[in-house]
């Protein structure tokens, strides 16, 4: 049934001292001095939060939808700018600047002290003994001789080392011919290390420190040509031929390369030269259409993807909304505090400061809107980058209804807390500098607003 005009007038009427009587409870409820800093306390922070969640920016996480080879159900788009990492391209780039890294070779300038210390040490615990009849002790007394000797040696040699002793000039003798051949510097395989030094190498000292390129004037020996050598000199101050003959095997079967590959020093100077490349990033510009809908996922859509999504994760997120908070608080406290000190004209009421609460919200809400609507304009205008729809915002508007309602000094304190905001909100400076200018220059042109035509006029000023 349709309603009458006096149930109509009653109907709006009732409406009418509803909202009026919803303005005498809140004007009440911020003009009492009693709670007056507990309800500015709570309006800071219930606006704080409302801004946070109107600047933080909405993403979702497009790479646990689609793999490579899927098919896309959706167009996803870059709800932002991102800087994605090229994994297999900085993956190529370490391992270049990995292969410019010499192969490092570690020179033990000890070798003949070691060898000849080795030999003295197992032809000493020989020299006391004599010949066994029992072949478990005479086993027994090899395997303890070829463990001081740090080789394998036979039950002849055995025999030939319990017949004859050794002396000093012996050893003496020995450790000239040893120093001759390890002057050269002895390598286990000479075609591999000649092959490494084409290409270059690094010879390092026993403490470590890095040897001149003049310590390999010399060919090194191959470990086998060494023992070949050692085989065929002549010992003067030997005793008999058989224990010379014995003696020079033992030997030549101690001896070991002075000049080796050193494998953790490689690869701990190539892991720290890989390290040093930066990650190759490439830029994902907000708009830009990441997959189709209908597509086959490639590699490079994928990584775009999870690129994206690393930078969504929950822990990111709660990081980001916890820094926009900080920064939201800041900008409104601060300023507020300053201007509240130090501007004469700056004493907004309760009833202001709700007001101040509600255009913000209302003024970042309708910039959120515009903001989500541009990556579409793409497809229609893709010569238009979606940044340049930012100058058609009204960043503005808020300004000139504070300077209208309010005065002057709250609308230029007012400019300055947005500005930085919208900037943070759009992750550009350019935005900053229109909208803090924009604002100010709006405002001065409503200094005077007694019509209508004032406004459109002050528009047109912006």
């Amino acid at each position: 049934m349709p309603l009458s005009g006096d149930d109509k007038d009653n109907s709006s009427g009732s409406l009418s001292l509803l909202w009026r009587h919803l303005q005498d409870v809140i004007s009440r409820r911020f003009s009492s001095e009693k709670a007056g800093k507990r309800d500015r306390c709570l309006l800071l922070l219930l606006t704080s939060f409302i801004l946070t969640f109107l600047i933080l920016p909405h993403h979702h996480d497009p790479s646990k939808m689609y793999k490579v080879g899927q098919i896309a159900v959706s167009d996803v788009r870059a709800s932002r700018d991102y800087l994605v990492e090229d994994r297999k391209l900085t993956h190529e780039k370490q391992s270049e600047a990995a292969a410019t890294v010499p192969n490092v070779y570690s020179y033990d300038d000890r070798s003949v002290e070691n060898t000849l210390n080795r030999l003295k040490k197992g032809l000493t615990a020989l020299s006391s003994l004599k010949s066994f009849k029992d072949d478990p002790e005479r086993e027994q007394v090899r395997a303890a001789a070829a463990e001081s000797l740090g080789v394998k040696i036979t039950p002849q040699e055995l025999n030939a080392l319990l017949r004859y002793k050794a002396e000093q000039q012996f050893f003496t003798e020995l450790e000239k011919h040893l120093d001759r051949l390890y002057s050269r510097k002895i390598v286990a395989d000479l075609r591999l290390f000649l092959s490494d030094q084409s290409s270059g190498i690094s010879v390092t000292g026993s403490k470590g420190e890095k040897l001149p390129e003049s310590a390999l004037r010399e060919e090194p020996l191959d470990i086998e040509q060494a023992r070949k050598l050692l085989l065929n000199i002549k010992l003067n101050s030997s005793p008999a031929y058989e224990f010379q003959a014995t003696i020079k095997s033992i030997v030549s079967r101690m001896l070991k390369p002075s000049l080796f590959y050193n494998s953790e020093k490689t690869a701990e100077l190539r892991t720290a030269s890989s390290q040093l490349v930066k990650p190759v990033l490439l830029q994902v510009k907000r708009g830009e259409m990441i997959v189709r809908d209908g597509d086959r996922v490639t590699a490079e859509q994928e990584m775009k993807l999870a690129g994206m999504a690393s930078e969504t994760s929950f822990f990111g997120r709660v990081s980001s909304a916890a820094g926009v908070l900080g920064v939201v608080l800041v900008l409104l406290y601060f300023p507020y505090r300053f201007a509240l000190k130090n501007i004469r004209k700056f004493r907004p009421s309760y009833k202001d400061i709700l007001l101040l609460a509600i255009l913000t919200s209302g003024h970042f809400l309708l910039l959120k809107t515009l903001f989500s609507i541009t990556p579409p304009l793409l497809v229609a205008f893709p010569s238009i980058d979606t940044a340049d729809y930012f100058y058609l915002f009204p960043f503005a508007a808020t300004a000139i209804m504070v300077r209208i309602f309010i005065n002057s000094e709250v609308a230029l304190v007012y400019s300055a807390i947005c500005a930085p905001l919208a900037g943070l909100m759009y992750g550009t400076l350019p935005v900053v500098i229109y909208s803090l200018l924009g604002s100010i220059i709006g405002a001065h042109g409503v200094r005077h607003c007694d019509n209508r035509s004032i406004v459109f006029t002050a528009g047109l000023k912006v």
